[in-house]
């Protein structure tokens, strides 16, 4: 192995060579010294440091990457599987209006994921256009005007085409715009219902009354049995804006009233509808079916070599500082 001696006393970073480089940077990785210690010990920028730190973790993510492709490709899956490009971020750094606009302005065919708080919601575009979305029991534009509402949570992209049978028909410049007006909306609304864990229950006058739209009768069914509002919202299949506005009329109009019954696990358990996958296929079976037997193969291998290579460091340590 070849002996790499540090820089004890700095210099450009122009004249570090890569060995060096990585040298240093190993040691960070391994815990064995500090970016503060290290930006001092060789007079180093820390932006300069930085930025070594992050084309080495993109290098061992490309490396470890390609081998786990490589891996799935001799079990079978085919090669089109790996195609697309992806695009990971948390909903702080890249909104998912942003996200959708760039897909539009390139023409770009994706699947959008995005989590939050335990729920999972999807967007499918074809050639720039929403095509589809599914968010808990929302389908379509509700579903869109939810997902593009969100702020925290995490979004994953995948630009690849997929079959989804067209729900939404909207242009993306027309479903930001109503998602925009629905949102700003929808403040003084949840402002008006205040607390989102109090349940109510349909009243004597809603009983007594008939002629509801549709839209209020399907909302007061989701309180038969008593149940919080932001439970109904959940549950409900109107949209989230179309409840809340319903919710609102309800309470003012005392169809709904508080809830003075005793709170029962069966009244305020909460099941989120599974799901619901894209069509199967084989090559989807045949990557569910590997994965387990791949992953820990490859993460054992990646910890081998880490351990090997520690080893035979020890056995020829660089020159001290």
């Amino acid at each position: 192995m070849r002996k790499v001696e540090l820089h004890a006393s700095g210099g450009p970073p122009a004249a570090w060579d890569e060995a060096t480089k990585s040298e240093l940077v190993r040691r960070i990785v391994d815990g064995k010294l500090g970016v503060a210690a290290a930006c001092r010990r060789h007079g180093l920028a820390e932006g300069e440091l930085l930025d070594w730190l992050r084309a080495f973790r993109r290098s061992t993510l490309v490396a470890l990457d390609e081998r786990l492709k490589q891996r799935l490709l001799a079990q079978g899956v085919p090669s089109q599987t790996f195609g697309g490009a992806e695009i990971s971020a948390s909903l702080g750094e890249l909104s998912v209006a942003d996200l959708v606009q760039i897909i539009g302005l390139t023409d770009k065919s994706a699947v959008i994921l995005v989590t939050q708080a335990g729920r999972a919601s999807r967007l499918w575009c074809c050639s720039g256009a929403i095509v589809d979305a599914e968010s808990g029991r929302l389908r379509g534009e509700a579903a869109v005007y939810r997902i593009l509402a969100l702020e925290q949570g995490q979004i994953w992209a995948e630009l690849r085409p997929s079959q989804r049978t067209r729900s939404v028909h909207a242009s993306t410049s027309a479903l930001l715009l109503e998602a925009a007006r629905r949102k700003d909306e929808s403040v003084a609304l949840y402002e008006k219902l205040g607390d989102p864990l109090r349940r109510y229950e349909v009243g004597p006058r809603a009983q007594a009354a008939g002629g509801e739209s549709s839209a209020l009768a399907a909302t007061l069914r989701l309180f038969q049995p008593a149940r919080s509002w932001r439970d109904a919202l959940e549950r409900s299949e109107l949209g989230d804006f179309e409840t809340l506005t319903s919710l609102c009329r309800l309470i003012e109009d005392e169809w709904l009233v508080v809830s003075t019954a005793l709170e029962t696990p069966a009244a305020t358990s909460l099941t989120l509808v599974p799901w619901r996958e894209e069509p199967p296929t084989s090559w989807r079976w045949a990557l569910n079916a590997v994965g387990a037997h791949v992953l820990l193969p490859a993460a054992s291998w990646l910890g081998a070599k880490l351990a090997a290579r520690d080893a035979e460091r020890r056995e020829t340590p660089l020159n001290h500082y």
